[in-house]
């Protein structure tokens, strides 16, 4: 098979369902979506390097494999779909590190660990997938499952993170915001 097919050289692609043109917001929703497994993939590799388990994450990548097929399925031909049991399984992950980590009572920086601030940076990925995922259900009809699932990956990243500095040792810096006014 053939990288190049030459179809798409006048700004039109195929979807399960019909041709779209590349603006199209399924697209725009789908590629966010792609830059998010690719960053997946490289948290992945990086915590595989350090001998983290990284199942979770595989997993992870693999509804998001899931949804890109939704999404891309105009018609719905195909039946795909993010379940309860996904989403009750991430919240289950996110009470679980959330035990072992140290309260959260104040804002934080989103610093330390290298591998931390890859996961804080899926999670801002995963919100503006989710901004437009939600955009796009303005307009065509979106399943709230999938909706959910994306909610709950982005908190899913940002605990992950939290864990990583715990578990590489580095210390959160709490963000204190002071308000001043100018009273006269």
């Amino acid at each position: 098979m053939a990288i190049y097919t030459r179809k798409g050289d006048y700004g039109q692609t195929d979807l399960i369902g019909g041709r779209v043109m590349k603006a199209h917001p399924r697209l725009h929703v789908i590629g966010l979506m792609d830059e998010v497994m690719v960053l997946l993939g490289q948290l992945i590799s990086r915590c595989k390097e350090k001998g983290l388990d990284v199942r979770n994450i595989e997993y992870i990548y693999r509804q998001f494999f899931i949804l890109q097929t939704i999404i891309a399925d105009v018609k719905g031909a195909y039946g795909f779909s993010i379940t309860t049991d996904v989403i009750a399984k991430l919240e289950n992950w996110i009470d679980s590190l959330d035990k072992s980590l140290p309260p959260l009572r104040h804002f934080i920086y989103y610093t330390g660990h290298e591998d931390a601030l890859l996961s804080q940076l899926i999670r801002v990925k995963i919100r503006t997938v989710e901004r437009w995922l939600v955009n796009l259900g303005e307009n065509e009809a979106i399943d709230p499952l999938a909706l959910a699932f994306i909610n709950r990956v982005s908190d899913y990243f940002y605990i992950f993170g939290r864990w990583l500095n715990h578990h590489y040792h580095y210390e959160e810096k709490i963000l204190q915001l002071k308000i001043e006014t100018n009273a006269e």
